[in-house]
């Protein structure tokens, strides 16, 4: 999956600046942390008022220039259910990029089409906000998103109108509303990855590839 990739953010060596760094290419796309995070060991926590990381990475500008396709993805390690953005932007025209890790117990994504509602996966109260979370657009019309191994079940089509992607740079830890953060997360982000479209088996095997590094480090949490 490594060609598809624009950013790999593994969050190992427990600072702020080892945090920031893009596997893929570390003079790219940097996290830029601003208000409140705790760096640990185990990953990176914002603190749900202030805390937000720019990405640099903009879904107008990275997505395939026709279809916008794209892939984004978060491992969470924090279990709260609430009105929280864990990687988000959003611009003027309501074009969407982000995940809500779990929004009163739904997982939602929402990849670029404006103003539709999010495509969901029901997960329960307890570990639904923990785990493997994935967005993705597979071509002008079609999405899917991922929660640990659970793929949404249908392709949701929607006019070729929307196929536009927002102009502004993606945040983790909260959502960037054309260049204000809002909806602050307070779950700590163990990984998290921009790229390219992925299909559904691609996005099984970068789950793997997550959980497996993850168990490695000794930092996998219990899934449901």
């Amino acid at each position: 999956l490594w060609t598809l990739a624009d950013a790999i953010y593994p969050v190992v060596g427990g600072n702020a600046t080892a945090h920031s760094y893009n596997l893929k290419n570390t003079a790219a796309f940097q996290l830029t942390f601003s208000g409140g995070w705790t760096h640990s060991a185990t990953g990176m926590l914002p603190n749900g008022s202030t805390g937000y990381a720019n990405t640099g990475w903009i879904p107008s500008v990275q997505s395939d220039p026709t279809s916008k396709t794209a892939s984004g993805a978060l491992y969470l390690r924090t279990d709260v259910n609430g009105t929280y953005v864990d990687m988000g932007a959003k611009d003027a025209s309501n074009y969407y990029f982000q995940i809500f890790g779990s929004f009163g117990c739904i997982f939602c994504g929402q990849r670029k089409e404006s103003n539709r509602t999010p495509e969901t996966i029901s997960v329960s109260a307890a570990p639904g906000s923990r785990g493997f979370f994935l967005i993705n657009r597979v071509d002008v019309n079609n999405t899917f998103i991922q929660w640990n191994t659970t793929q949404s079940s249908l392709f949701y089509s929607f006019p070729t109108t929307d196929a536009a992607a927002p102009t502004v740079s993606v945040y983790l830890g909260a959502e960037n509303v054309s260049g204000t953060p809002t909806f602050f997360s307070p779950r700590e982000i163990a990984f998290a990855w921009l790229g390219k479209s992925l299909t559904t088996t691609q996005a099984n095997t970068l789950q793997s590839i997550i959980q497996t590094f993850e168990f490695k480090l000794s930092r996998q949490i219990t899934l449901p």
